[in-house]
């Protein structure tokens, strides 16, 4: 979708196997852990106007975050969570947004829900808007 919009962007991964994938695909990315320090500033972390984090292990977010931080204080953070104990804890540490992939799923299934029982789409976006965690 960013390619499509013409937004630049680097993935960053830690499977090299799907790293040669997004490069047959002319994505550009860079092999490597997200949560190590060398691999961010390799990948211009410090001139970045925003930091989508999607890896499944928390501690790896974490220390992410912790070194984006570091590496350029302005930046907008954007992470995945799997669990309220880690929503907690990242918003502690001063995240942008954080969103529960579980959460946006159920949500997006009463939205079509509504929908279908004949509410009309803008009350229906209403409604599932209200219920997500606000952006901090």
């Amino acid at each position: 979708m960013l390619s499509h919009l013409k937004i630049p962007f680097l993935v960053i991964e830690l499977d090299p196997l799907k790293v040669d994938e997004i490069r047959k695909k002319e994505i550009p990315s860079l092999y490597g852990d997200v949560s190590n320090r060398e691999v961010l500033i390799q990948a211009g972390i410090s001139c970045a106007s925003l930091f989508l984090i999607a890896v499944p292990d928390p501690l790896a977010t974490r220390q992410a975050v912790t070194w984006a931080r570091k590496l350029n204080p302005g930046i907008d953070i954007v992470v995945r969570a799997h669990s309220d104990y880690e929503v907690k804890f990242l918003k502690e540490m001063g995240i942008s947004s954080i969103i529960q992939p579980e959460n946006e799923a159920s949500l997006e299934m009463v939205r079509h829900t509504l929908c279908r029982l004949g509410f009309p789409e803008e009350e229906a976006w209403k409604y599932i808007n209200s219920q997500r965690t606000p952006a901090l």
